[in-house]
């Protein structure tokens, strides 16, 4: 019996075992892969610090040429995505003021209350859960 016939395909028996161990890994694209590189080699050879843009430059520098306008989309879309973050944060943080404000108040009385031994207010432990609930998004 030849040893082809006992292993079939063994490169092809390889390859699928290979691809079912990465199948659920993302890929990384080049620009990616040269990002990481390129920060590795600054922390290596600038150990008192760099900027990030000198991250970006020395990666898309070593960039293939065809591979250069996946990277700017890549940065165009990133770009823009921190655009709508920093709004979306600005829109939270207008939201969460006047919660924050009066649970800070509430927790000023609790622990006033505390302290001195005096009886807690009618549902003031209850307010507090209900702005903790709006501020952290608990059950209701």
């Amino acid at each position: 019996m030849s040893t082809s016939s006992q292993n079939p395909e063994p490169e092809r028996i390889t390859l699928t075992a290979f691809e079912e161990i990465v199948s659920g890994n993302p890929r990384v694209s080049v620009w990616q892969a040269l990002f990481g590189d390129a920060e590795d080699m600054l922390l290596a050879s600038r150990p008192e610090g760099y900027e990030v843009e000198d991250i970006g430059r020395s990666a898309f520098n070593w960039l293939p040429e065809s591979e250069r306008e996946e990277a700017l989309d890549c940065l165009y879309y990133t770009y823009w995505a921190s655009v709508q973050n920093d709004a979306d944060e600005q829109v939270r943080f207008e939201q969460e003021r006047a919660p924050k404000a009066r649970l800070r108040v509430c927790l000023d009385e609790f622990r006033a209350l505390r302290a001195t031994g005096a009886p807690m207010r009618d549902g003031l432990v209850a307010e507090i859960v209900d702005l903790t609930d709006v501020l952290f998004g608990g059950a209701r």
